[in-house]
């Protein structure tokens, strides 16, 4: 399957975005939308099966909070709407290998996220490579020492994470960068808002045992 139809979805003018950032730059509802609203597993289904503009329908439903939440931690708009698109190629191109269809938000939420991680361990080892030896060494200014601290916290958060199991991780990553309530969790991941509020705290305690409280 080609990925033209996100030419399409993702082309408005990066002004535009910026202007209305609460709204996700994709394309408006199909001409061939039905009256009755198909779940994510009967959208993907038909994506699947070839139907490019299914992927459109799935943009118009999940594309503001993807956007919402590429946006929010990206705040220059060229990288974070190459981060968007680049997130929806690859959800497209890696779509058969979703189990759970109806977890698509969620999936492509985390998919961003490990994408925009990376992304950050590019630039901080881009940066620090080419900073003055001033700032790699022992004679550092304090400014740069903080900044160095930082990245540090942000790399053992990060490794602190992939230790939670599954569930939590999941979790506490769509709480903290999602932005996402229990209730919103709940729904995503077809749990209870108990079992998603038990599973982000435990989660919580961990990663503050974990990083000697130096983290929420």
């Amino acid at each position: 399957m080609t990925v033209e139809v996100l030419s399409k979805s993702v082309s408005r003018n990066p002004t535009e975005c910026d202007r209305a950032s609460s709204r996700a730059p994709i394309a408006g509802p199909t001409a061939h939308e039905s009256t009755v609203e198909q779940s994510d597993t009967e959208i993907i289904t038909r994506v699947l099966a070839g139907d490019r503009e299914g992927f459109a329908e799935l943009l118009e439903r999940h594309g503001r909070v993807l956007w919402s939440f590429v946006r929010g931690r990206e705040p220059l708009l060229d990288r974070a709407r190459d981060l968007y698109q680049d997130t929806l190629v690859r959800a497209l191109e890696q779509l058969a290998s979703l189990r759970d269809p109806e977890r698509f938000r969620a999936w492509v939420l985390t998919m961003a996220r490990n994408a925009l991680a990376q992304r950050l361990r590019k630039r901080s080892e881009v940066a620090l490579s080419e900073a003055p030896e001033s700032i790699r060494d022992d004679r550092a200014e304090p400014g740069a020492l903080e900044e160095l601290e930082k990245r540090e916290l942000r790399s053992r958060v990060q490794a602190a994470m992939q230790e939670l199991p599954p569930r939590q991780r999941e979790v506490c990553l769509l709480r903290s960068d999602g932005e996402l309530s229990h209730g919103e969790i709940a729904e995503l991941l077809g749990i209870s808002e108990a079992n998603a509020r038990a599973n982000f705290y435990q989660g919580l305690r961990k990663l503050r045992a974990a990083l000697g409280g130096e983290w929420l």
